[in-house]
């Protein structure tokens, strides 16, 4: 082995740098037993400079990457048949007997999984699969017309890794999709997203399983396809197997921590000349929205808004950087999420980024080096990005998402502990820092949520599209008489949607024709500029011969300044539907914005008792109430902080309280 060392060595002058060259000469000592696979393949490929480097490459970058062997997989194979089992049962529609009887059965084998113990890849890789998948990738590069002239860096990227989830099986399955498909990507009459949906609509039998038997494990794509139900982290990883094996460069991208809601989630993108395409990796007919939904500034007409602190993407390279890079740092008290070293920061490719620079107020704990951005989970507050501590306590954070409540912390063996207020980075990127304050308000829900079902999204907008809002300074003026100032369409939010209005002139009455014989609204406010600045109009008197559906609610509720009050009624007669609701602002106002809030059916069920708290460096219990079916008050709560109500089996969000307004974050 000596004179191929010598040879090597020769080679990697060229391709390599010296630290790169003893990067390599460490890692292959790691190898162990295996180094003889992996120095075969570095021999097969001494001629050709190219797939030389790609090959160092794969091979300084595989300590950590590990998997499950074919046996492991064979043995969780009866799990799998009674899978398809049940899903025969229903003819593979997700009904909710299915989800039901699926998810049973998953909660029946969790105990019966026995754990195994995944194979490091430097220890096992075997030379004569590794140069198959080195080959079948540059074939495939140069094969597809779409990504043939991507950089080589971007190719060792995304179509050169073998692996791209942790746990997967190195098997065929590469090589089982480049012969299935082979040539797909041959013709660019198209474009690449249109290809890409043409061949995920060959696997759109692949769907997601509603969480159903989520314990399952799916470690080979040859299983995925047997059961067909799956998560999103399993399809995006099965994604990367197929088109990568066609030449396709595709990486897998997350979001840690939504900024607005609980949980995380992942998705594919591809990459074309530098830029991220990214796509729902289910199959659906609406899959490159991501760009659209996700930028932090607008909403999703089915699922509603979305925000990002951060978005990060899954590396076959390593990305070592912050507290795991700091060797005095312990491992002990470094988030979960910073202790993986192939995450690469991508969140300006998605949204409008600020850096968030401040001043730590508390004390710092002993050999703490590092701060971290938080964002609120009903588990707790979960860091989002990384922060190295200056002098005099200063500390920045880098590209944040806008439109999100913050929590700057330390982290020490695993708690978060806050190192500074919390505060909102806004969407004009400004800092709006929030210190409980002595002064106090009264607080009204009628949810401790803000999202909803997307089936429930579609009832509450449905009374509304179309609706009408005229202007007029008689009240018994025809509608014919009335400036029409904005008709309602289906893109609007199930809180707060402001609507900019340009009145000829100044009215008095403003009437809402809505679309059909039901009314359904929270909140209406009206404003109009004042010395500079957008006033809202008080005292708005409203009437109509319009009839609740029930008895606690009134009318006036849509102008009594509570989010969390509302109106649900019907008119009996056609002349009642056509006069509508009518708005007196008192004067004759020259309106600049009307803005509404969506009836929501209430979530404060009699059945449960609701706990207010506030923060105030901690979170402190203002008292409990229990529900009503409508909404509950909260008397004497400090003001200018974050809020949160509790109740059991509900995944509660964080929420801002102002002049009777709930902002949910």
């Amino acid at each position: 082995m000596k004179k191929l060392f010598t040879y090597i060595i020769t080679l990697l002058l060229i391709s390599c740098t010296s630290v790169e060259e003893k990067e390599l000469f460490k890692v292959l000592d790691f190898a162990g037993a295996n180094r003889d696979e992996l120095e075969k393949v570095l021999e097969h490929y001494k001629k050709d400079s190219l797939k030389l480097k790609a090959t160092c490459f794969l091979i300084k970058n595989m300590p950590g990457h590990a998997g499950y062997d074919s046996v492991s997989i064979n043995n969780w194979q009866p799990i799998y048949d009674q899978l398809t089992v049940i899903s025969e049962k229903y003819n593979w529609e997700r009904s909710g007997l299915w989800a039901r009887e699926t998810r049973a059965f998953g909660e029946n084998i969790r105990t019966t999984i026995s754990p195994l113990s995944m194979q490091q890849d430097i220890s096992t890789i075997k030379a004569d699969w590794l140069i198959k998948e080195i080959d079948l990738a540059f074939n495939a590069w140069q094969e597809n017309k779409y990504t043939k002239d991507i950089s080589f860096e971007d190719f060792c990227s995304t179509i050169l890794p073998y692996r791209f989830q942790n746990g997967v099986c190195l098997d065929d399955a590469r090589q089982i999709f480049y012969k299935r498909h082979q040539g797909y990507f041959n013709d660019s009459t198209k474009t690449i997203q249109e290809m890409v949906d043409s061949l995920s609509y060959q696997y759109s039998f692949l769907q997601y399983n509603y969480n159903a038997a989520a314990s399952v494990p799916i470690y080979s794509a040859a299983t995925f396809e047997y059961i067909k139900r799956g998560l999103c982290e399993q399809m995006t990883w099965y994604n990367c197997l197929l088109f990568s094996a066609l030449g396709v460069a595709v990486a897998i991208d997350f979001v840690p921590e939504w900024g607005n809601r609980n949980e995380a989630h992942s998705w594919n993108t591809i990459i074309i000349n530098g830029e991220s395409h990214p796509f729902e990796p289910f199959y659906d007919n609406d899959r490159w929205k991501y760009k659209r939904i996700y930028n932090n500034e607008c909403f999703d007409l089915v699922w509603g808004k979305f925000r990002l602190p951060k978005v990060y993407r899954h590396t076959y390279e390593f990305y070592i950087e912050g507290p795991i890079a700091d060797q005095k740092i312990s491992s002990y008290d470094i988030p979960a999420l910073f202790k993986n070293p192939r995450i690469k920061d991508v969140s300006s490719q998605y949204f409008k980024t600020a850096d968030v620079s401040l001043e730590i107020t508390e004390d710092i704990p002993d050999k703490t080096n590092y701060c971290y951005l938080c964002v609120y989970s009903f588990e707790g507050w979960i860091p989002v990005q990384w922060g190295k501590i200056g002098r005099n306590k200063q500390v920045t954070f880098k590209d944040m998402g806008h439109d999100i409540a913050y929590l700057p912390a330390f982290y020490k063996n695993g708690t978060i502990i806050p190192a500074a207020p919390l505060f909102i980075l806004k969407q004009d990127g400004s800092v709006e820092k929030l210190e409980c304050a002595n002064t106090k308000t009264d607080i009204t829900i009628r949810t401790p949520k803000p999202y909803l079902y997307k089936n429930l999204i579609a009832d509450n907008k449905k009374p509304l599209i179309g609706g009408l809002f005229i202007g007029s300074n008689d009240p018994g003026s025809a509608e014919s008489q009335y400036e029409s100032l904005f008709t309602l369409t289906d893109s609007m939010d199930m809180w707060t949607n402001d609507i900019k209005i340009s009145c000829k002139e100044p009215y008095r009455y403003i009437r809402f024709l809505p679309p059909s014989d039901t009314i359904s609204l929270c909140e209406v406010v009206f404003k109009e500029r004042q010395n500079g600045q957008l006033i809202e109009i008080p005292n708005v008197k409203v009437s109509a011969n319009v009839k609740g559906f029930k008895d606690d609610e009134t009318l006036d509720m849509l102008t009594d300044h509570l989010s969390a009050t509302g109106f649900k009624g019907v008119f009996r007669k056609r002349e009642e539907r056509q006069q509508g609701i009518l708005f007196d602002l008192g004067k004759p106002c020259k309106l600049e914005q009307i803005s509404y809030i969506p009836y929501k059916k209430s979530e404060v069920a009699d059945s449960l008792d609701f706990e207010l708290y506030y923060w105030d460096n901690e979170w402190k219990s203002a008292g409990a109430i229990k529900g009503n079916n409508n909404f509950i008050t909260f008397k004497q709560i400090p003001q200018n902080t974050i809020y949160k109500v509790i109740a059991p089996k509900i995944q509660e969000r964080i929420f801002t309280y102002s002049n009777g307004i709930i902002n949910w974050f």
